[in-house]
């Protein structure tokens, strides 16, 4: 009798005893490449959102955008809103985290509020003043699918997050049909 666990004893139907055999490998389920494309894609913008909120939220500290956020908040306030940024900047990690910081809710205090709202605003004027040449400096491998996601996709959906369910911009789709 055999005692080597990597075999199977199985039973032969048509004779009365045990025949070893070997054992047979699993196969490993092949993915279908659409998606697998498919998540690397949704990854892929996922990761440029991460890094174009990223470049904002650094550049929360150079003298343009101190002086663009000094006209919304007193000196003390903007230094709790960068900071504030700042310690969550690993957080901002994708598009559904960004739409948490900006959708305002009822229940949301009166800080808590005004924090979106002034971050809301940053971000457009941001990425309409100096988004591209912070792009352009960057070491992104494909700057022009950085460029269409800033302005498809950013510029759109920052000003009215309470729309944005994917990394795709559905508006245009909507104002085709």
């Amino acid at each position: 009798m055999l005692h080597n666990s990597n075999y199977k004893l199985t039973k032969c139907h048509h004779l009365d005893q045990f025949i070893a055999k070997t054992p047979t490998k699993k196969k490993k389920k092949k993915r279908n490449p659409k998606i697998q494309q498919n998540a690397a894609q949704r990854d892929y913008k996922k990761n440029i959102c991460r890094n174009i909120v990223r470049q904002a939220i650094k550049a929360m500290q150079n003298k343009n955008s101190m002086a663009y956020l000094r006209r919304q908040l007193d000196e003390d306030d903007l230094q709790t809103f960068q900071k504030y940024f700042l310690q969550n900047i690993e957080i901002l990690s994708g598009f559904r985290v960004l739409k948490d910081n900006l959708v305002i809710f009822e229940d949301d205090s009166i800080n808590v509020q005004q924090r979106k709202r002034i971050f809301k605003d940053y971000l457009v004027w941001f990425l309409t003043t100096q988004g591209t040449y912070s792009i352009l400096s960057c070491e992104a491998n494909n700057i022009k699918e950085y460029l269409r996601y800033k302005n498809e996709i950013l510029l759109y959906y920052i000003q009215v997050p309470e729309l944005w369910y994917s990394n795709k911009a559905l508006w245009k789709q909507q104002q085709k049909q």
